[in-house]
Formats: structure tokens, sequence, C-alpha cells
């Protein structure tokens, strides 16, 4: 059974991004609705929303570890690094 909370918070991802064709991203909608991104990230994916949702394209040059983290590295900062 789910927790009140989530189901609370399944109902308020639904009721942003439906309206929207769900052209939205995790990120924007957890910004949206001021709840945690895992949070939304967690809820969407339970209810099989994240695959309808659209995926965040990072800015060019930026360098993602192998874990999937975003690291604030531009292309250009490597030498301020040396």
């Amino acid at each position: 059974m789910t927790d009140p909370r989530s189901q609370a918070l399944a109902y308020r991802i639904w009721a942003y991004a439906q309206p929207r064709e769900w052209d939205v991203t995790i990120a924007e909608v957890a910004e949206a609705l001021g709840e945690p991104m895992p949070a939304v990230r967690a809820v969407s994916a339970k209810r099989g929303w994240s695959q309808r949702m659209r995926r965040a394209v990072p800015k060019a040059g930026t360098i993602h570890h192998r874990s999937g983290l975003i690291l604030g590295i531009t292309l250009g900062d490597e030498n301020e690094w040396a």
C-alpha cells in the first residue's frame, strides 16, 4: 500500500504534468512543486510516468561521472584545475 504522502505527491505531479502533455522534466516538476527531485523521480518511476516525461539534456561540454553525476565543469574550466 502506498503511503498518503506519496499518493498526494503523485496527484500533484499528475496535476502539473498532464495539462502540459507530460512535456516536462523531473527537475522542472520538482522545482514547480517545491519537492525534492529524488522524491519526484521515485513517485514518477513507480507510476510509470518517467517514460512520458521529457529527458533533461545537459549543456554542451558538461562532464558526467560514470555514476551519472553531472559535474559542474564545462569546457575551458580544465585550465583552472591545473
